[in-house]
Parts: C-alpha cells; sequence; structure tokens
C-alpha cells in the first residue's frame, strides 16, 4: 500500500493541483490539515 501525506496547502492550489499529479498511484492520501479557505476542498479533483 502506497501512502501519500501532503500538508500546510495553505491555499496554494496551483501547487496542490500539481503534486496530486504525481501522487496518481498512492492508495490512500492523508492531509493532516492547513488547507484554510473552503474552495480549496471544492477545487481540487477527487
Amino acid at each position: 500500500m502506497k501512502i501519500a501525506v501532503v500538508s500546510d496547502i495553505h491555499d496554494h492550489i496551483h501547487n496542490l493541483r500539481a503534486v496530486l499529479e504525481r501522487l496518481e498511484a498512492a492508495d490512500l492520501l492523508l492531509c493532516p490539515g492547513d488547507l484554510c479557505a473552503p474552495f480549496m476542498v471544492e477545487g481540487v479533483p477527487a
């Protein structure tokens, strides 16, 4: 099982999208915090 952890995003949605493209092989993604704004959850593809 491959587990990816990203944190301290602080609304840098472009950086998050770039990282998520590289984590497609992960079986589980953990984000322990600091998304800051609600648009971050809505703006990132599932």
